[in-house]
């Protein structure tokens, strides 16, 4: 019997970074995702296609798939597994473009083992569980992305404190650009930290202020205040930028997709590469994504919110 898990990628709209360090931060769940199918076996093997590496057994994995082998590993010891998986991953999610690729593909996989076996996991297992794959990657997550993945929606995120869910009125459309340049998001982490050993009553400070923005924005979207949205967007992108997190070419994505009509735009995720979010006018989409599209390596619309972790059983 095989079994199909799909969890979501993410974009932070508001709070990149500063999540770390114990801001709030506003994220949201894609459209686009990852997709998992598990089912019991003699011998666990994981397949990705994304890796070209065929299959591979949980004692014989490539750096690669380390991570998410080892959150396979803690799930079936988790549910005091002594039975295999198969599990092959498929993604529509670009690798390391600030997408939240990885923690989708960790909570989907560990979502799809443990039912694949005859378990349903809670929200706060599949989140440590997720994390063992998210701590070998980033060396030291803020946890926001595994939290998107499992509540999907819109959130408010903040380290140790519970999620807590934007309720929106009406979907709101964001154009996603991607630069097609890889980062690393520890690298990137590690990089924006040392700002708060050089300068650290500025960094707390600034700190408070995102923190501050973040609640700001997702108050905004629930009044349908959407040029206030656009302002926070730039205004991050420009601190972001200033704290060198940025790069010349999302610096010329945002200006296209302001050029375009955007409200607001900024760059989503650890920067560095990665991609930019644009909050377009209402019925607006189509300029901004024209624009866009002359310097952005590939593009997407999204609806927020969309949807968390799911599971199901695929019919024979």
């Amino acid at each position: 019997m095989k079994w199909v898990a799909w969890a979501p990628g993410k974009i932070i709209l508001v709070g990149e970074h500063f999540v770390v360090h114990g801001a709030y931060a506003l994220a949201a769940a894609l459209s686009k995702g990852v997709t998992v199918y598990a089912e019991p076996s003699l011998e666990s093997r994981i397949v990705s296609a994304q890796t070209g590496l065929g299959a591979v057994s949980l004692d014989d994995a490539s750096d690669q798939l380390r991570p998410i082998v080892a959150a396979v590993k803690a799930t079936l010891q988790h549910i005091n597994e002594k039975r295999g998986v198969n599990v092959n991953i498929n993604s529509d999610l670009p690798r390391a473009s600030g997408l939240g690729s990885s923690s989708a593909v960790a909570v989907a996989t560990v979502a799809a083992t443990a039912i694949a076996l005859g378990h349903k996991l809670s929200r706060s297992e599949l989140n440590d569980l997720a994390l063992v794959s998210e701590k070998m990657i980033h060396s030291n997550p803020s946890g926001v992305d595994a939290a998107v993945a499992i509540h999907g929606g819109l959130i408010l995120f903040k380290k140790n404190t519970p999620v807590r869910q934007v309720r929106l009125h009406q979907k709101v459309e964001l154009v996603i650009g991607v630069s097609g340049v890889e980062r690393r998001t520890g690298v990137m982490v590690e990089e924006f930290a040392r700002i708060k050993s050089k300068f650290p009553h500025t960094f707390t400070a600034m700190v408070r202020s995102s923190s501050r923005f973040s609640q700001l924005a997702a108050a905004s979207l629930t009044k349908k205040d959407f040029e206030t949205v656009g302002l926070i967007f730039n205004y991050q992108h420009t601190v972001l930028k200033n704290f060198g997190m940025s790069t010349e070419l999302l610096d010329n994505m945002v200006e296209e997709a302001l050029k375009g009509g955007a409200l607001g735009a900024k760059l989503t995720g650890a920067g560095g590469g990665g991609s930019i979010i644009a909050l377009p006018p209402r019925r607006g989409v189509e300029q901004v994504v024209t624009s866009l599209r002359a310097v952005a390596a590939d593009l997407f619309v999204t609806e927020v919110p969309s949807e968390g972790v799911r599971t199901w059983r695929l019919k024979d």
